[in-house]
């Protein structure tokens, strides 16, 4: 059975169905597992620290939050594998996001503000909509047969190769300002290194499959790296935690440490289950995933500009304008360029458009950053991994379909 990207003919009524698309389930399960080990670890620490005076509003805002990611991971295998109950999953996903945004509004109307309301609901709800309606008004009536996991292993390890330095350049201030032993300066570049040899696994694997050449050794040395990281992280901290005194903190580090584990283990995992069906056909583009994660990225984009005073106070007026006009600009190209790439799988060019504003954003949230006279920016870091994300699909898309053209 096939498992790769998408359907040789389209539906009977003429018109592709995104839910059809099994690149955009991989996208699903990705996205998911960016945000949910912090929702799952937020919703546990607060049970574990036993505050239970918090209103009941507050625990079924949590809770709320802790379902709609466990059904987005849930409904992104529905998509990859082709599950008959996946449009059900999809339904289930989208009342779990308007249930959350409901249980915010409930807690905490006066301190967000309808704007603010409008935003989560459009980051939370409108992205899936958005590329599960995304063919509809694209009009597409066939989308050509692609692999997905090769360029999603370019993206993963590109964006990880290029957002660590960044963020170990804000750590080193941080630790610098802390006067922190050495110790601590060594924990944390040996898992910068760690997380930097994934994300050489991770090129070498997706480099050979974009390439057509024998990769399974390959994939299979990415997932064993991924995995054997992920545990030896997780035993070196709770080793490190033993001595610790502090009991209430030492039980809150733990349950999260804990947590992400199994978790992080889901991504190689998925990807080799994943692999075993694309690795069989080696003659199919590996590009089928980009132009979904493309979509992904429109509506947060879009929706920031409606709190555009955090813009000015984050970054100034003119340079928090100018953050804004990127922004914007950056939503929109990117669903221009998910649009043509949709279509023909011959366009390239679009996603040179989309990496220079995303290469201008990525520049502007590094300089802000370290211009901080806060030795860490928090605001700055948070943003590092998707503006990294973006530009590392525009360059790795780009130089996909660029290889399709000269090919043809």
């Amino acid at each position: 059975m096939e498992i790769y990207a998408v359907p040789q003919e389209p539906p009977s009524d003429g018109a592709v169905r995104a839910l059809d698309q099994r690149a955009l389930g991989l996208v699903f399960v990705m996205a998911a597992l960016m945000s949910l080990p912090q929702t799952l670890s937020t919703f546990a620490q607060m049970l574990l620290i036993g505050d239970m005076q918090l209103p009941f509003g507050v625990w079924s805002m949590l809770l709320a939050a802790v379902v709609f990611g466990v059904v987005q991971l849930l409904v992104g295998f529905a998509v990859a594998w082709q599950w008959s109950s996946r449009r059900l999953w999809f339904a289930g996903l989208v009342a779990c996001g308007l249930i959350t945004i409901v249980a915010a509004w409930n807690v905490m109307s006066e301190e967000l503000g309808v704007r603010t309301i409008i935003v989560a609901l459009l980051e939370t709800v409108g992205t899936p909509l958005l590329v599960v309606a995304a063919p509809y008004w694209f009009r597409l009536r066939r989308v050509t047969e692609a692999h997905a996991l090769g360029g999603l292993l370019l993206v993963s390890g590109l964006s990880t190769a290029i957002g660590q330095p960044i963020m170990m350049f804000d750590q080193a201030r941080m630790l610098t300002s802390m006067h922190a032993p050495p110790g601590t300066w060594l924990g944390g570049g040996v898992e910068h290194a760690l997380t930097i040899t994934i994300a050489i696994a991770s090129l070498v694997a997706g480099w050979k499959l974009a390439r057509h050449r024998p990769a399974r050794r390959a994939v299979l040395a990415y997932v064993i790296i991924s995995i054997g990281v992920h545990v030896l992280l997780t035993g070196a901290k709770l080793i490190f935690l033993g001595p610790y005194e502090d009991h209430g903190i030492k039980a809150v580090v733990i349950t999260s440490t804990l947590i992400y584990l199994p978790l992080s283990l889901i991504r190689p995992v998925a990807v080799w289950l994943y692999a075993k069906r694309e690795l069989d056909s080696s003659t199919a583009s590996v590009d089928a995933a980009l132009p979904w994660i493309a979509l992904w990225f429109v509506p947060p984009l879009i929706a920031r500009c409606l709190l555009w005073e955090e813009f000015s106070i984050y970054a100034g007026d003119t340079l928090g304008f100018v953050l804004l006009a990127i922004c914007l600009a950056l939503g929109i190209v990117l669903l221009l360029a998910a649009r043509d790439s949709l279509r023909d799988p011959g366009v390239w060019s679009p996603w040179l458009v989309v990496g220079a504003f995303a290469a201008a954003l990525v520049t502007v949230v590094v300089y802000l950053g370290h211009k901080s006279e806060n030795t860490y920016s928090h605001y700055a870091d948070a943003a590092v991994a998707p503006v990294t994300l973006i530009f590392a699909t525009a360059l790795t898309a780009a130089w996909l379909r660029r290889r399709v053209t000269s090919a043809g």
